[in-house]
């Protein structure tokens, strides 16, 4: 009897521990798979072929967004007169893009010299024509922005590239790659803040079949006024003859662009009180009123308002000295 009460001791004891034991060893297999299988899904980054891999982040980076890191592509497809932004600061090998006959690559390259800085050179080609290549000074993180649209009644196309370079200003470079007008220009830089007549994109204003180039002058930008004034320079206009930039700015048949310009320019000029007003929107008035046939009326509005111990600095010595050589010499006045 009490042999039968020992094993029933025995097995009350040893049989629950045999359970218990070999259910832990059940979950310890069993958990790291049931995690594993709802645990959500690692992020997974593969870089393309023509793209290099992104930068691991560095812990200061944790607000970083994902559109900061370099990336090789487009914002959309190409398509005529429709600007689009190219990225190529992730690119390792040139970035390929392709309108009908017409093939655009763009690439970086690493600077020549230490006086150099970083290097974008854009192709563009068509089937049996020359290829014309456009190198810009262009910082390739900001990207560029890419315009095709069609130059002439003849349907020979253009691609317009601007892109940053040095400081606040945008590089406006133009290729031409078929037609009798082929080649590779460069428009001048404009500030940031002069892309109002850049943002609607080129168009033949004057209905002679020849699409006009309008940008900003940034010859003004600071020439009067250290800060770069209050009023936005006067207009300068671009024909493409030959592959050579051609600028008519002073040809009668623009005329009215420029009397649309003209505006309250009058009114920011005549209104400068403590010599701002002369400094800083006088010059583009009376510029902008030469290329009207009115520079003599503008010209004695400024004089009503013009004095000599106020406005003259050393930066520019008599002040209205300064702006009659200054229009003479970039084509507003002749003689």
């Amino acid at each position: 009897m009490a042999d039968t009460e020992s094993r029933n001791s025995i097995f009350w004891v040893v049989v629950p521990s045999l359970l218990l034991g070999g259910l832990v060893a059940v979950m310890i297999v069993a958990y790291p798979r049931l995690a594993y299988r709802n645990a959500a899904p690692a992020s997974l980054v593969v870089a393309s072929p023509g793209t290099a891999p992104a930068p691991e982040r560095a812990a200061g980076d944790a607000g970083m967004a994902e559109t900061d890191r370099p990336r090789c592509g487009t914002d959309g497809p190409l398509r005529m007169d429709q600007p689009i932004r190219v990225h190529i600061a992730g690119c390792r090998r040139p970035l390929r893009l392709r309108l009908g006959n017409l093939r655009i690559s763009a690439m970086w390259r690493q600077p020549r010299s230490r006086d150099h800085g970083v290097e974008t050179i854009i192709s563009v080609h068509r089937r049996g024509q020359q290829l014309q290549t456009m190198r810009l000074a262009a910082a390739t993180g900001v990207g560029l922005m890419l315009h095709v649209g069609t130059l002439d009644r003849a349907g020979n196309r253009y691609v317009m590239v601007q892109s940053f370079g040095d400081g606040p200003q945008i590089s406006v470079d133009l290729a031409v790659p078929e037609g009798p007008d082929r080649g590779v220009v460069n428009l001048g830089a404009v500030e940031m803040t002069m892309l109002d007549v850049l943002d609607s994109g080129p168009t033949d204003i004057d209905g002679d079949g020849r699409t006009d180039f309008i940008i900003r002058d940034n010859r003004f930008f600071t020439e009067f006024d250290a800060y770069g004034g209050i009023a936005p320079p006067p207009l300068r206009i671009w024909n493409i003859r030959r592959g050579r930039a051609v600028e008519v700015s002073a040809q009668p048949r623009f005329r009215f662009v420029f009397q649309q310009d003209l505006g309250n320019r009058r009114a920011d000029c005549l209104q400068g009180e403590d010599g701002v007003g002369v400094r800083s929107s006088c010059p583009e008035y009376v510029a902008t009123a030469a290329r009207l046939g009115r520079f003599r009326s503008a010209w004695r509005d400024l004089l009503r308002i013009y004095d000599r111990e106020r406005d003259d600095s050393a930066m520019n010595d008599h002040f209205t000295d300064h702006l009659r050589r200054f229009l003479r010499a970039n084509g507003y006045l002749r003689g």
